[in-house]
């Protein structure tokens, strides 16, 4: 399986929606996609397991720089999880306007069904996800190629959080 930060090859979004199950979660899925794609025509399946739209420069502290997705959805055993290329500090009070009985990690909303969640709530947040074009993380030392110190990348990154 390749790794959650490459492109899956010969894997399309279609196919893998066809094999979600149960049909409510395939449909829920299908109806985040077509949210993407108001946002994005970039969408790609990464790691085997989730659809990913947009392109954005990530850097940790850890690794080289990569292209990752704005914006993601992935079918998992006992809910469709949402991933956030950038958005790492969602608090419990957004979470509770997406959905009453939505959970969320860093940077990623967890829910069982789309009829748990407020759909534009839920718009919104994907808005602030596909604002940011890169994120170069604290402590991490930008790309050669990148015109800009990672200090104002960051700040660049909070402005788009409104």
């Amino acid at each position: 399986m390749p790794a959650m930060t490459e492109i899956t090859k010969g894997l399309t979004v279609q196919k893998l929606l066809s094999d979600v199950q149960p049909d409510s979660k395939r449909a829920d899925m299908s109806k985040i996609v077509a949210m993407f794609k108001k946002h994005s025509k970039e969408i790609h399946v990464y790691g085997g397991s989730i659809i990913g739209a947009g392109k954005m420069l990530y850097q940790s502290k850890s690794q080289k720089p990569y292209n990752w997705l704005q914006c993601g959805v992935a079918a998992r055993a006992s809910n469709i999880t949402m991933y956030f290329g950038c958005i790492f500090k969602l608090t419990d009070k957004e979470v509770k306007k997406i959905g009453p009985k939505c959970t969320h990690g860093v940077g990623c909303l967890h829910f069982k069904s789309l009829e748990e969640v407020n759909l534009t709530a839920l718009e919104a947040l994907m808005k602030r996800a596909f604002a940011v074009k890169e994120f170069i993380a604290p402590g991490a030392k930008a790309p050669a190629t990148h015109k800009r110190p990672a200090s104002n990348v960051m700040k660049t990154q909070l402005k788009t959080k409104k």
